[in-house]
């Protein structure tokens, strides 16, 4: 048997700085693994937009990781901007939907006993509409990572809220031709957005396929850390306590939250803030409250500093997200995966990390209006009794319904039964 993948995505091919990246990279690995487990011949074809070397977020050393199988071949799409603007407007997606649709067009099946056209989160969203080579042996789906209903903001468009109905309509559109279009598919990284996508888009159930996120279990995660990670780390190692919470400079990661958090607790508060750009607005916002509440903030230290510290720290660590929305939450399971008995895992009682949390049964849930209550929980909890507790069901929870390759695996079987034509 021959198989043909597309995989589309945005992040994750020549890039990385997002969540999005992250699962696009997960994909990459396990696919051949499925592949030659099964033995089947495979092509994946790797479709980004174009990126300049001097782009945000372009990443080497992912674009060499996927360059090393000679199976998985990068093919970088124009979307009108020459590779200046890479996640781009829907007058962007639009041009780079057409000339990946072209792309794929033009492209021989014949060769192929099943093709999938996978593409991620918004910009590939309305791909299947101009595709006209769908069958029951080439099918398509759409992973939304997030919509706009959901993160109503993005900083890498500073005039988001200006083009936020345009988006509206784009994946409206989207699910649209889903609905209507045999062949097509939506699949749903948690349980939160498949109900999401069904109420708040019409989606039709029948279109929506399972893909929960989760993590890699057999994948090494030794971090080996840069030189200026060593020296923030020895510094911070010298707590026997602490709080970090990490992620974009986006006002709904609420990172805001932690660095007020440090007013309320003897316990050291540390933030890691990935930036847009230097004069990013919301930087001054944390750097004055980091200032009022006396919390540690970091901004744009090196990438790997945030993991290096939950996997190293020799302390109690209480790994704290808690971001006013999230479809799912990739940092509970980064942790749970690691599966040690001194961290704490701990995020605000929303969306889709309301479904990987069990309360104080694997990790607790907290309020983030309520700042006093949420230090007074996380101390009471910071507790060797409850970290041995959470530690176990933590990794029997990971174990059972977030492993990636289990999860990936029966999402292709799934698409290749009768079924889902």
């Amino acid at each position: 048997m021959k198989f043909l993948i597309n995989l589309c995505a945005h992040d994750g091919i020549v890039s990385h700085y997002t969540g999005v990246g992250t699962m696009v990279k997960r994909y990459i690995k396990l696919l051949p693994k499925y592949f030659k487990e099964h033995n089947i011949d495979y092509t994946i074809n790797l479709i980004s937009p174009e990126y300049k070397s001097d782009s945000f977020g372009f990443n080497n050393q992912t674009k060499s990781e996927h360059e090393k199988d000679k199976n998985l071949h990068i093919i970088l799409v124009s979307n009108g901007t020459n590779g200046n603007v890479n996640y781009g407007k829907p007058e962007h997606w639009k041009k780079l939907c057409n000339n990946t649709a072209n792309l794929i067009n033009n492209l021989n099946l014949k060769n192929y006993d099943m093709c999938f056209t996978i593409c991620n989160d918004t910009p590939f969203a309305n791909l299947a509409k101009n595709i006209t080579n769908l069958s029951h042996k080439h099918k398509f789906i759409w992973i939304p990572h997030s919509t706009v209903l959901i993160q109503d903001e993005d900083s890498c468009l500073p005039d988001y809220k200006s083009i936020a109905d345009e988006k509206l309509e784009w994946e409206r559109e989207s699910v649209n031709v889903i609905n209507n279009t045999k062949f097509t598919y939506l699949a749903c990284i948690s349980k939160f957005i498949k109900k999401h996508m069904i109420d708040e888009y019409g989606l039709n159930q029948k279109s929506a396929i399972d893909l929960h996120n989760g993590e890699i279990l057999d994948e090494k995660t030794e971090i080996t850390p840069s030189k200026e990670t060593k020296q923030i780390f020895e510094e911070l190692n010298k707590y026997n306590k602490m709080i970090i919470s990490f992620g974009r400079a986006e006002s709904y990661k609420n990172l805001e939250f932690t660095i007020n958090l440090q007013k309320y607790t003897k316990i050291k508060t540390v933030v890691i803030a990935q930036s847009y750009y230097k004069e990013q607005p919301i930087l001054d916002v944390y750097r004055n409250l980091a200032r009022q509440s006396k919390a540690t903030l970091l901004i744009d230290p090196p990438f790997e500093l945030a993991k290096y510290i939950t996997q190293n720290f020799s302390g109690k660590l209480v790994v704290l997200l808690p971001s006013k929305r999230e479809t799912f939450g990739l940092i509970p399971n980064e942790v749970r995966k690691l599966n040690k008995d001194n961290i704490l895992v701990v995020s605000n009682d929303i969306d889709g990390v309301r479904e990987q949390i069990e309360d104080m049964r694997d990790g607790i849930l907290i309020k983030v209006d309520d700042l006093a209550g949420s230090a007074k929980k996380i101390e009471k909890f910071l507790d060797d009794k409850y970290l041995t507790k959470f530690k176990i069901n933590g990794y029997k929870t990971l174990i059972e319904r977030y492993d990636l390759y289990k999860n990936l695996s029966l999402f292709l079987e799934k698409l290749q039964g009768e079924d889902y034509e």
